[in-house]
């Protein structure tokens, strides 16, 4: 019985299957392994698989970790992967979105997607936003929101500095678009976000921080960099560029993330509390 159950999937398995949930799957199982294999994870691991499709990373993640869940939001594939690891007791299948399921609070545990191109922004602040955090990240996305999240070619952006104090972000392979059916119409990179053990700024001060830079960026002036006017003296704003060599005449994103810890770390000391009251709610 056992034997025709797997024969009736794997020719489930291999009809082709119509992409409802945008999904851009990955053709070569090197490919795959490649991309598993430089994940480098450890047998003691608990890995979160967001949108593992029909099985192509899942099928090297059983052999490698000690845990895997598999969220899968197509009814089918779920139930295809249900079907295809029913004697496996390392790993977890659940049909649901992974923007409505619940993150793991009380351990730790990594992730690997991939993910919807076009969700790539949500669901990246889901996973670095929650209260537990996975230890590290492992993502195929589009080589735009990867300038995005570093902030390297194109300046620092809101986005980017809003993980940058936390979190490392490392472009691993990029990938040619044809290794996917279908086709992308972008190009596909993988990386890898992991937890920063030394962060630039502390936790206790991450809200704070957050709204030090948002209040920055919407500052609403067309010459954004004439909030620093706002925030600081013309002595203190003499002082920064005394001490640190920062320029305060420059646009926002040409300022670079080292340069955006120094000016919060100076608004903490030296601004007075109706400023601090005014940016950050103090």
């Amino acid at each position: 019985m056992r034997k025709k159950t797997f024969k009736n999937f794997r020719k489930l398995h291999s009809r082709p299957y119509t992409i409802q949930f945008s999904q851009n799957f990955i053709k070569s199982q090197a490919l795959a392994e490649h991309l598993v294999g430089l994940c480098k994870f450890k047998n003691t691991d608990t890995v979160i698989e967001i949108g593992p499709g029909k099985g192509i990373f899942t099928q090297f993640l059983v052999k490698k970790t000690k845990t895997v869940v598999a969220i899968e939001k197509d009814p089918k594939l779920a139930a295809d992967l249900k079907m295809r690891y029913l004697d496996n007791k390392n790993i977890t299948v659940v049909a649901k979105d992974f923007l409505e399921w619940n993150l793991p609070k009380d351990f730790k545990y990594k992730v690997i997607g991939n993910i919807p191109f076009s969700l790539s922004s949500s669901i990246t602040r889901k996973l670095l936003e929650s209260q537990n955090p996975p230890e590290e990240v492992f993502f195929i996305v589009q080589k735009e929101f990867v300038e995005r999240l570093m902030g390297k070619e194109k300046g620092e952006t809101l986005f980017s500095l809003g993980f940058k104090p936390w979190f490392i972000t490392k472009s691993l392979n990029q990938i040619n678009p044809k290794e996917f059916s279908p086709v992308p119409s972008v190009n596909p990179v993988f990386i890898s976000i992991a937890k920063n053990n030394l962060p630039s700024i502390s936790l206790g001060l991450k809200n704070s921080y957050l709204k030090f830079i948002s209040y920055c960026f919407n500052f609403n002036n067309p010459v954004k960099h004439k909030v620093f006017e706002k925030i600081f003296t013309r002595k203190q704003q003499l002082i920064i560029k005394q001490r640190t060599g920062i320029s305060l005449d420059k646009e926002l994103g040409e300022i670079v993330f080292s340069e955006w810890v120094n000016l919060f770390n100076t608004f903490m000391l030296y601004s007075n509390n109706e400023i601090k009251n005014e940016v950050i709610g103090k």
